[in-house]
């Protein structure tokens, strides 16, 4: 639907070009599959819904045009997460939630998002909760979109078969690392 070119300090979304001229409800970025980008109508069609925190930014052309696609956003953010993140160069991530990230725990898909249960407890009632990480590399690097059951039930309504999701996992310790994956995606245990 869209070139993509980068994500801005403020976490909006800059794209080269549109490359789809059709009437569509819902797509992605080249390269960057997972970027949501809303047309118009879309985007006033999940305002007029009844979810809850959600938010949308307009999405610019490089010279800074309007590209007539919006992207979903939200204030909420989640804890940190319960996994082994690098900082794409192979170090350890401290926490710096303005650099990228790197999930280092294997690579299929859906990815798998996990966090620590005594984490969630403070969370509000909310529809979208972005994560608090810039998971990708460099100009790449994006919060991901964290959606409640209620968004997936209004998107299936409003653009059925347009979104796709990963997994969340919420729990403790030992559990949360080995009971929530997906054994038959997971690369073979030597190749990590």
């Amino acid at each position: 639907m869209a070139k993509f070119k980068a994500v801005e300090p403020d976490d909006s979304y800059v794209i080269k070009k549109v490359t789809s001229k059709k009437k569509i409800a819902f797509g992605c970025t080249d390269y960057v599959g997972w970027m949501m980008l809303f047309s118009e109508e879309l985007k006033n069609k999940f305002l007029c819904s009844e979810l809850r925190g959600i938010g949308f930014k307009e999405v610019k052309l490089e010279n800074s045009e309007a590209s007539g696609l919006w992207q979903i956003t939200s204030r909420v953010r989640m804890p940190p997460l319960a996994m082994k993140l690098t900082d794409g160069q192979g170090g350890l991530f401290i926490g710096d939630e303005t650099k990228a990230c790197v999930v280092d725990e294997g690579s299929y898909v859906p990815m798998v998002l996990k966090y620590l249960q005594k984490g969630m407890t403070e969370l509000p009632d909310v529809d979208v909760i972005m994560s608090a990480e810039r998971i990708g590399f460099g100009h790449n690097a994006h919060r991901m979109h964290i959606v409640s059951q209620r968004f997936r039930q209004v998107a299936d309504k409003l653009a059925p078969g347009q979104f796709s999701y990963g997994l969340v996992a919420v729990g403790e310790g030992e559990e949360l690392q080995t009971r929530y994956t997906i054994p038959e995606l997971a690369p073979p245990r030597d190749a990590l």
